[in-house]
């Protein structure tokens, strides 16, 4: 008893065991069952890994040099919001080098009696041109202020001029904070690519120049921002990170 016989080449007494999921599932698929990468998966993963982490020394390398990359433009638009709407703009080149040679050449004259424009156009062309110089294109932002034609300068009108400037500076201070906290978070430099790339969905630049913006700025963008809350949402957020890591100061503060 309990032992199976074998009667005409089938075996009695014994319980067949069911198929199982593998069984049928390899039965389905005549080659078995897939147990690694398709061809070149592999390598595009390792070269995926490798740029994402020369991305992030690159990221590393441009925050420790962000002081230096923001200065000009801090010393730029206050010098063109002085300079007011005609003192750069086409032509203006022009007119300031005449400026420039009465000072230099005819007795008496003082910059005081252009108003300082002198000094400010010269000191507003220089640390336009040293931003675009260390930096390149600006990338400015195309929901930031208003003209976004090309990088900050002193050949475009005024009101253009110190708009890119504060959008370059907003920008510059978002991609500042986007490397700060993928510092916090502690992830392998492989993956900063792909983190940053989701990271950059969820972040609105205009958040980290609204310190610039004018009160009528301002109220225009509460206006737009009231119109849809993804997008609210994502100002608002970006405005916390903005006033936590102290690129703006809190109202009131």
């Amino acid at each position: 008893m309990g032992q199976s016989s074998n009667f005409g080449g089938k075996v009695t007494g014994a319980v067949a065991q069911a198929p199982t999921f593998a069984d049928r599932f390899s039965a389905a698929r005549p080659g078995g069952v897939t147990t690694s990468l398709p061809p070149g998966a592999g390598e595009a993963v390792a070269t995926g890994a490798a740029g994402g982490a020369q991305a992030a020394v690159a990221g590393r390398t441009r925050a420790a040099n962000f002081q230096r990359e923001i200065f000009p433009l801090q010393q730029a638009i206050p010098a063109l919001e002085r300079l007011g709407v005609k003192g750069s703009g086409p032509g203006t080149d022009t007119i300031n080098n005449m400026k420039s040679f009465v000072l230099s050449n005819v007795p008496g004259v003082k910059e005081s009696d252009f108003n300082g424009t002198v000094k400010d156009y010269d000191k507003a062309k220089k640390y336009l041109t040293d931003f675009v110089n260390q930096t390149g294109n600006s990338g400015t932002n195309d929901k930031l202020a208003a003209a976004f034609a090309g990088n900050p300068s002193v050949g475009i009108s005024n009101a253009a001029a110190v708009d890119v400037a504060k959008s370059a500076l907003s920008l510059r201070r978002m991609q500042q904070a986007n490397i700060q906290e993928f510092e916090r978070l502690n992830l392998p430099p492989s993956s900063y690519s792909q983190w940053l790339t989701k990271r950059s969905g969820e972040m609105d630049p205009r958040a980290f120049g609204v310190d610039m913006m004018s009160p009528e700025a301002k109220s225009k963008l509460s206006e737009q921002l009231k119109k849809s809350k993804v997008e609210r949402d994502r100002f608002e957020k970006s405005l916390e990170i903005a006033h936590s890591l102290g690129f703006i100061t809190p109202s009131g503060q």
